[in-house]
């Protein structure tokens, strides 16, 4: 495996040197404001979920091209965030959605109820990542499953009470362009390959594209657009997420770092359909022997035997090490933050407590959660927050009469109907038939239902309406600087 350790090797060597220049760079550099672009490659470094993309890959090899709306919902969602939230929140200056429950509705024991949604979503959506990074290593060292996931976990804990993840932005939006780099060569060096072989061409008219809705019965068709729904209403609540537009200079510079976020994560969009289709028609094998989680990673070498291939799985194993490891570091550095500020005053030991607690609970779940695949938990993830975080959010930026009440009796019923579901996802066998698939996929159920609940309690509570939850919308909506008085002349 001499090339394959080459390829590795030159990924994280590029990587480092890249991050010693741009801190060298940034210590010589004058102060000064980070553009949109950069901020916008910082926060894709960090959140482009290659989880995602490795579970949709291996996904659409035995499901079909009908998989590829998962990435589209994290895409549109992404949409949605740039369209109704992120210019609104950055104003409002609250930090973690804890903070904005907290003073959009002026109740702490709701800031405590937002903090174990945020807790429960990122320790589960922390999961995929640990068991992406234990499936690298295990392609790597040969290593049990287990033991990355650990590895990683204690890796993310240690990053954040050493300080290890508050690094320059420029360095993270540099790390971006490297990973986007690691994953797109390959892939179309892989396309390359197969232009001109007639099995793939085959394979693309007649066998992957057949499916982009899928058949099956109502089952199906519900399977498929509760998760287009999870995702894209659960993008919204990704608590790692919110808290970055926050650095952010106001709302304008938000709202273009956003739509900046979007183009940067709509690449990836189209990675799981190029290699999954390339799968179909070069390793069919992956599928049947149930690798499709490492579809991404073993593709390489079965479309190109020898030095090359092995080369080019270098390249991916380094960069999904890198993407999983700073992903989890920034999931438990939120986590931390979020825990600490609720439970303990914000103090160093309660920052460390978080996450320590983040990192153990995100370990177990994965250790026992089985065979399901990385795509599969980031599923469960992005459902509990598209019923319990992303209603609480839009809600609490745009409508005036939403009260404490209505947003907490909303809470209970989004995280009753999918963490329940998500428990027997994770640890049991769901049936067979539709009521597996509600099961499996509750998040066109219980998104409505948290939103009717929060719309009917708050009607039904109009003396709970915070006294100043009009000066509150007038501050998230009005650009900065119009109701500033300028000064006498």
């Amino acid at each position: 495996m001499t090339a394959l350790s080459a390829g590795l090797y030159s990924v994280l060597s590029g990587l480092a040197a890249l991050g010693g220049a741009l801190r060298r760079r940034s210590g010589r550099a004058p102060a000064r404001p980070v553009s949109p672009l950069v901020h916008a490659s910082s926060i894709g470094a960090e959140h482009v979920s290659i989880a995602v993309l490795m579970g949709s890959a291996g996904t659409m090899l035995t499901g079909g091209v009908s998989v590829i709306w998962m990435s589209v919902g994290v895409a549109a969602g992404h949409l949605l965030l740039v369209a109704f939230a992120v210019a609104p929140l950055r104003r409002s200056g609250a930090y973690t959605l804890s903070d904005f429950a907290e003073w959009r509705l002026r109740s702490r024991s709701l800031r405590r109820l937002v903090t174990a949604c945020v807790t429960i979503t990122g320790c589960l959506y922390l999961m995929p990542q640990l068991r992406g990074a234990g499936l690298t290593l295990r392609v790597l060292l040969g290593t049990p499953v287990w033991t990355g996931a650990l590895a990683t976990a204690a890796f993310a804990y240690l990053a954040v009470v050493m300080g290890v993840n508050r690094r320059s932005t420029a360095v993270q939006a540099g790390q971006y362009w490297v990973k986007l780099a690691v994953f797109v060569v390959p892939a179309v060096l892989l396309l390359g390959v197969a232009h001109g072989r007639q099995a793939a061409a085959h394979t693309v008219a007649g066998g992957a594209w057949a499916s982009v809705v899928p058949y099956g019965g109502p089952a199906a068709h519900y399977t498929l657009y509760s998760l287009l729904l999870g995702m894209l209403l659960g993008t919204m609540g990704l608590p790692n997420l919110i808290g970055r537009f926050h650095m952010c200079a106001d709302g304008a510079a938000a709202r273009r770092t956003g739509v900046l976020v979007l183009g940067l994560v709509s690449v990836f969009t189209v990675l799981p359909l190029v290699i999954g289709t390339l799968a179909r028609g070069h390793a069919p094998q992956l599928g049947v022997h149930g690798h499709d989680d490492l579809l991404v990673l073993r593709l390489p070498v079965l479309m190109v035997p020898g030095p090359s291939g092995e080369l080019l799985t270098g390249l991916l194993v380094a960069g999904a090490l890198a993407a999983f490891l700073t992903a989890a570091t920034g999931l438990t550095f939120t986590l931390a933050v979020t825990i600490a500020q609720c439970a303990f005053g914000g103090g160093v030991g309660g920052f460390r407590f978080g996450a320590a607690l983040a990192a153990t609970v995100a370990f177990l779940g994965c250790a026992y959660a089985g065979s399901l695949s990385t795509a599969a938990l980031a599923a469960v993830a992005f459902g509990v927050a598209a019923a319990t975080l992303s209603p609480m959010l839009l809600l609490g930026l745009w409508w005036r009469r939403f009260t404490d009440a209505g947003c907490a009796a909303g809470l209970v019923i989004g995280l009753t109907g999918t963490v329940g579901p998500a428990l027997w996802k994770l640890f049991g066998t769901l049936p067979g038939g539709l009521a597996g698939a509600l099961l499996a996929m509750p998040a066109a159920c219980t998104a409505p239902l948290a939103f009717v609940a929060m719309v009917v309690v708050s009607l039904a509570t109009p003396a709970r309406i915070p006294l100043d939850a009009g000066s509150h919308l007038i501050r998230m909506h009005v650009p900065e600087g119009v109701l500033t008085p300028t000064p006498d002349r």
